[in-house]
């Protein structure tokens, strides 16, 4: 039974499950501003969990098995102070009961593989320039 309106708890709203079974909180501590060690997501909740709803149908996966994610269009998902954030990890969960979470990533200092990459170029979601930059690490 998948939920898009979520269900509200301390530590923030969860979604889910996934197509493949797996819940999805979007944390509290990624919401809030001030917080210099923190992205914050400019999205909607929804719109949130929805970019991990694609990178898990996507499998967009990692060696470490975190996911990666990004809208279509290459919309700004997040941001801190005033740097603008595109592409989203997620990290998964200590026991496979519990929830994912994930957070807005800059992509120069830390990236998806290039396969993931390869991936969102193939099915439309950046273009091949696009591509390159955030595979050799620049700024986009």
């Amino acid at each position: 039974m998948s939920n898009d309106k979520g269900v509200m708890t301390p530590n923030g709203i969860i979604f889910g499950p996934t197509k493949l079974g797996k819940l999805y909180l979007c944390s509290k501590k990624h919401r809030m501003e001030g917080n210099p060690h923190k992205t914050v997501w400019v999205i909607t909740h929804l719109e949130e969990y929805l970019i991990f709803s694609d990178a898990d149908n996507g499998n967009w996966k990692d060696e470490k098995g975190n996911y990666w994610g990004i809208q279509k269009g290459f919309g700004i998902i997040g941001k801190q102070k005033i740097i603008k954030f595109h592409i989203a990890k997620f990290i998964g969960p200590q026991n496979s009961h519990e929830e994912w979470h994930g957070y807005p990533e800059l992509n120069t200092r830390n990236r998806p593989s290039d396969a993931i990459i390869n991936q969102w170029e193939n099915i439309g979601y950046i273009n091949k320039p696009l591509a390159d930059r955030i595979k050799e690490g620049k700024a986009v």
